[in-house]
């Protein structure tokens, strides 16, 4: 497993700035920020992420099993790798097909093609290492990553073979596709790219972050890169986070430490387009750019806990998983975080026109009389209307009309909810 630096540090806590949107005793707290977790059935470490889909994920444990969803995570499901104490990585390009890489002292690479009921295990030659970072680009063609002299596994059959490289020295932690031919690698104070298929084409990209110690990265465009970890100062402390970022390629870096945070580290990383971002960390931290990376804005996710990775299967929908246990869920583009299990059934709602420009409709369909709260918030998750504050409402169809002209141009996300309903998605104002 990955040798965190957070035992050197004092936990903070992250406190939740939540609205009561019912009376009803049952009713869960949501916040404009909040987040709430999914039931992952186990109080483990949960390090490695895979989303191959919005309804399928994949989750590796401080344990000797994975944990698989294939229903956007209402219910999860272990199961156990033969022959091994725990894993370190995970890469899935389906609900049946995963790669797990082994931990220290196992160093192998474990296949699953039925969800992962059974594994083969399949040798590496580096038992002595752990494989803290898998990535299939292609059903053929997968890479790992890890140890002290940084190796560098590859396949191009499956995993049925792998060929052993050394790069070293320096521990390296993740890897992160673009594409089948382009890649990064990062870890203890150094990055490489992968060009055209590696890793005979690795290209050491950068050395100037010799102090830092990165976990995540990820290859957003053949410009854009970054990787995510924390930043020694001293040898006991404090470990800042921060946030590398190449806008051409690798030529030239610059690195963000985000406001508000000094003291904590971040390990995951994802991105769904070149201005998107979200980045996750120690004691809860979540940060999000909506601007390629120029800024970075908090968000509450209501934990405490270390956030270990982070995985966005298109602009709306993502995943988190952390220490304890912990796995947060989006579905309007990390705005706010739900928990798809609860206690609250689905509410379908139509807006029109999307796009809007003076004024549009939210209509939806109440089976029975109840209270109703319609919140909008912008894409930084601040909110910018509350249109309905707990009103009550009749049952049948509801028609509610809303004025958009002194909301800027761009995307905004509403939230609905009652004492048994909840519903969120996203519309567009065009001036």
């Amino acid at each position: 497993m990955k040798l965190n630096i957070a035992s050197f540090l004092t936990a903070f806590l992250v406190f939740i700035a939540s609205v009561s949107l019912a009376q009803d005793s049952t009713q869960q707290t949501l916040n404009a920020q909040g987040w709430i977790q999914q039931n992952s059935g186990t109080a483990d470490q949960l390090h490695g992420l895979s989303c191959p889909s919005t309804d399928t994920a994949w989750v590796t444990t401080s344990g000797p099993f994975i944990l698989r969803t294939t229903n956007a995570g209402q219910n999860w499901v272990q199961y156990p790798v033969p022959g091994v104490n725990a894993v370190a990585s995970i890469s899935a390009i389906d609900g049946k097909t995963a790669w797990a890489g082994g931990v220290v002292g196992d160093g192998n690479v474990y296949f699953t093609q039925d969800g992962g009921q059974s594994w083969l295990q399949q040798k590496t030659n580096i038992n002595n290492d752990a494989i803290e970072g898998i990535a299939f680009p292609t059903r053929n063609t997968g890479y790992g990553v890890g140890g002290t002299l940084g190796f560098v596994i590859k396949t191009t059959n499956g995993g049925q073979t792998w060929t052993n490289y050394t790069l070293g020295p320096g521990y390296l932690y993740t890897v992160n596709f673009l594409d089948s031919l382009n890649g990064l690698i990062a870890g203890d104070g150094i990055m490489y790219r992968i060009i055209n298929g590696g890793p005979g084409r690795i290209v050491q990209k950068d050395t100037s972050f010799a102090l830092a110690v990165l976990y995540g990265c990820q290859l957003v465009s053949q410009n854009l890169e970054f990787a995510v970890g924390s930043e020694t100062v001293t040898p006991s402390g404090p470990y800042p986070a921060i946030i590398v970022r190449s806008k051409d390629g690798g030529k030239t870096w610059d690195k963000k430490k985000p406001v508000g945070d000094t003291t904590a580290g971040f390990e995951g990383i994802a991105f769904t387009d070149s201005l998107h971002g979200t980045v996750v960390g120690t004691s809860g931290l979540i940060f999000r750019t909506i601007d390629g990376g120029d800024t970075w804005i908090k968000q509450e996710s209501g934990v405490t806990g270390w956030l270990y990775s982070v995985s966005f299967t298109d602009s709306l929908t993502g995943t988190i998983v952390g220490s304890g246990g912990i796995i947060l869920r989006t579905t309007n583009g990390g705005y706010s975080w739900v928990q798809p299990n609860n206690n609250l059934d689905s509410l379908s709602v139509q807006m029109y026109p999307d796009p809007a420009n003076q004024a549009m409709n939210f209509q939806y369909n109440l089976p029975v009389p109840q209270s109703v709260t319609l919140t909008i918030f912008d894409i930084a998750g601040n909110s910018v209307g509350i249109i309905l504050n707990n009103v009550f409402q009749t049952s049948g169809m509801q028609t509610v009309p809303i004025n958009v002209s002194q909301f800027g141009t761009g995307t905004y996300y509403y939230q609905l909810q009652t004492n048994k309903y909840f519903s969120t998605g996203q519309f567009t104002v065009v001036h």
